[in-house]
């Protein structure tokens, strides 16, 4: 089945797919972007959802919220994991670029995911979620993690090259140690948007879907089969 995405009305609901303008240099919020990667689609009949990743490698230390607003920008959002097969995916594609690991020297820090804790969750396990909405099911956790380490650690990132594919929680500045980030989009690049959300409302659409899906309803990217 297909993986369906929360929308507000500026951005038509059940479309099927995003729009990308796709830059080589930017300035946002005072970080330059220096290197990204080539999009790159996990093809259906490999198992995947169809969808397109970006590494972004900014040069210089990035928050989550301005990874999320510069992915935001592209027409996609931080990329979201639903399982071990497109954990492997994404991380063999944040592996292949160095310049989005914060610490190259000892292959950690990797790039942000889309992960969050919402306040007022249990710690430090408690009310993960993804951008998209969707349920945060899959988890791969390294050792130890997620610790909330200092009571300030809520957003999601690629841990070390050392432990492949494994999770950190870290605060959401990222204290000058996140130097990339990865985008997720549905269509394949190309076609500039008009309006995309900003990182508050993909946080209020992530927890309009934890609600709905509290309720019973069912909130899911389209994801194809």
């Amino acid at each position: 089945m297909n993986r369906k995405i929360l929308t507000f009305s500026n951005i038509k609901k059940g479309s099927p797919s995003f729009s990308v303008f796709v830059f080589n240099t930017m300035l946002v919020s005072g970080f330059v972007e220096t290197a990204q990667a080539e999009w790159t689609q996990w093809p259906t009949g490999s198992g995947g959802n169809g969808h397109y990743y970006q590494v972004v490698a900014v040069g210089t230390a990035i928050s989550w919220d301005t990874a999320q607003a510069n992915a935001a920008t592209a027409c996609g959002y931080l990329a979201t994991i639903t399982n071990e097969g497109e954990n492997t995916f994404v991380f063999s594609l944040a592996d292949a670029v160095p310049g989005a690991w914060g610490s190259p020297a000892l292959d950690e820090f990797g790039p942000w995911l889309g992960g969050f804790q919402p306040p007022g969750e249990p710690e430090p396990s408690g009310g993960w979620a993804w951008l998209s909405g969707e349920v945060f099911a899959y988890t791969n956790w390294d050792t130890g993690e997620p610790n909330n380490a200092g009571g300030v650690e809520n957003k999601l990132h690629f841990h070390a090259k050392w432990a492949p594919g494994t999770w950190n929680d870290l605060q959401t500045s990222g204290v000058g140690l996140i130097f990339g980030y990865v985008i997720e989009r549905e269509s394949s690049p190309g076609v500039i948007c008009s309006t995309v959300p900003t990182v508050s409302e993909w946080g209020m659409m992530a927890m309009a879907a934890l609600m709905l899906s509290a309720g019973g309803v069912v909130i899911a990217r389209r994801r194809a089969a």
